[in-house]
């Protein structure tokens, strides 16, 4: 009987870990893609979901924190700059960052210690496809046109990638190490 539990647990965890995976990369190509708005619908789903399987929601509240906040940062201080340029439609202001941008970060963040939590723990190989992968979306969303950016700008945007890599692998060591049930 224990071992039918088990093998229920896991099932029911791999089957979250699909949901969580599959929800992120529809917010993308909406967001990218489609209109913007439209990625609202999956991305309060995914948001459900991540509430509904979270485990420790002080944990899981600060990856979301961090995490999303962090990469927003760094993505409105490329545009402040100038390596990057929006259409101002996409923006609730003049000189903004566009609204999927948040949506796409919150995502994105919402991944870390669900769907990529097996990958963040090799962090070698989460760094490495974080400088790869990372930029690549950015390279999928110019050619969609959500994005401007010259060739240049990709070195910042495998740095912002490497920065975000060691930021997700430092979080999920720091919640790892100790016991995570004083958080919760």
């Amino acid at each position: 009987m224990s071992n039918q539990a088990n093998t229920d647990t896991r099932q029911h965890a791999w089957s979250d870990l699909v949901i969580n995976a599959l929800l992120f990369q529809v917010i993308w190509f909406i967001a990218i893609f489609g209109p913007w708005y439209l990625a609202v619908v999956p991305l309060l789903l995914l948001l459900w979901h991540y509430i509904k399987t979270s485990q420790s929601r002080f944990i899981d509240s600060m990856m979301l924190l961090v995490v999303s906040t962090y990469g927003l940062a760094v993505d409105s201080l490329m545009s402040l700059v100038g390596l990057f340029e929006f259409d101002p439609q996409q923006a609730l202001f003049a000189n903004a960052i566009p609204l999927f941008l948040p949506i796409l970060w919150l995502a994105f963040a919402m991944t870390i210690h669900r769907s990529l939590y097996w990958l963040v723990n090799k962090s070698g190989w989460f760094i490495l496809l974080c400088v790869s992968i990372g930029p690549l979306s950015y390279v999928a969303a110019r050619s969609a046109s959500a994005v401007v950016f010259d060739h240049q700008t990709l070195i910042f945007i495998v740095i912002e990638w490497l920065s975000i890599g060691f930021l997700c692998v430092g979080l999920n060591h720091y919640v790892d190490s100790g016991d995570s049930n004083d958080r919760r």
